[in-house]
């Protein structure tokens, strides 16, 4: 599945990238968010996917974390890019590990298949309103480092 809008500065803000291999989750997914009015590009692992972000701007993305190449090479290559672009993991895996992982580097939100519709709207509503992806996350964590700790009993 391609783009269903043309990639411009105006919808590149509304346009989301869905990455899956499951061929029928993939495709539910996508048409629901071109029900909503959505430009949808769509990969099936995360070597497409890379090659979708280099060539459009994406306002979200959908991202399953098994699958060939991974979903952390994914949010791996948008933070490496300092692209400010929210990826929200929809995968199998309920591993408390794996969402750790995914909230320490960065990741939107977290979501265990079955997820229901409303949810993923709500979530993609959230994204977009905050528009905070991993590079947020780098940027702060270089801020920090920078910053002197607070200090108990100092002179005053």
């Amino acid at each position: 599945m391609g783009a269903t809008a043309a990639n411009t500065s105006a919808t590149s803000i509304r346009a989301v990238l869905v990455i899956d291999d499951d061929e029928s989750f993939r495709s539910a997914l996508c048409d629901l968010l071109e029900q909503r009015g959505l430009a949808v590009h769509s990969a099936r692992d995360a070597n497409e996917a890379i090659r979708e972000l280099e060539t459009a701007r994406f306002g979200a993305v959908f991202s399953d974390i098994r699958m060939p190449g991974g979903g952390f090479a994914v949010l791996d290559e948008v933070r490496t890019k300092g692209e400010r672009i929210p990826v929200i993991f929809i995968t199998g895996s309920s591993s408390a590990e794996w969402k750790a992982r995914a909230e320490a580097e960065g990741a939107f939100a977290y979501l265990t298949k079955p997820v229901g519709k409303e949810q993923i709207l709500s979530v993609l509503r959230l994204a977009f309103e905050r528009g905070r992806g991993p590079a947020d996350l780098s940027a702060a964590a270089a801020s920090e480092k920078g910053r002197e700790p607070l200090r108990a009993g100092g002179a005053g």
